[in-house]
């Protein structure tokens, strides 16, 4: 006797469990756009920023800039300032960079050349010579001296 009511407890476990998960109208999954994967480090060069920016190499850090003169940056950019003459050496810790004069300072920003598909991030726009170009250039925001 005691065998049976072991082995109808475990029947009344086994099947009010499996019948607790079969109504699936009961779970509601939502995709809250959750952290994994998410890279939490500082952001790197050119990259939007609010604050601290990735330190690469400390003699020669990175900041965040809003604006270029007068000119607001959308988003912000992690970058530095150079000295416009020094060739490569200005910018070269970040090989897809180039120094340039915008707003009356020389810094460090991202190269574009969109006949390449190397594109700016959102909010900025490939200049060089005062224009906004469709070939080699840097990306700033549109409304600098570089890009009008």
């Amino acid at each position: 006797m005691r065998q049976l009511a072991c082995a109808s407890l475990i029947l009344a476990a086994l099947f009010g469990a499996c019948s607790a998960v079969d109504n699936f109208d009961k779970f509601k999954f939502v995709d809250d756009g959750g952290t994994t994967g998410v890279d939490m480090s500082p952001p790197g060069f050119g990259d939007v920023c609010a604050g601290q920016c990735q330190v690469v190499n400390p003699q020669r850090p990175l900041s965040c800039f809003t604006a270029f003169g007068s000119r607001t940056i959308p988003g912000g950019m992690c970058t530095r300032t150079c000295t416009l003459g020094s060739g490569l050496l200005a910018c070269n810790d970040y090989p897809d960079s180039t120094c340039v004069h915008v707003e009356g300072m020389d810094v460090c920003l991202p190269r574009c050349d969109p006949s390449q598909s190397r594109n700016c991030r959102t909010g900025l726009s490939c200049c060089a010579n005062n224009n906004v170009v469709s070939n080699a250039g840097a990306c700033a925001p549109a409304t600098t001296d570089l890009c009008r």
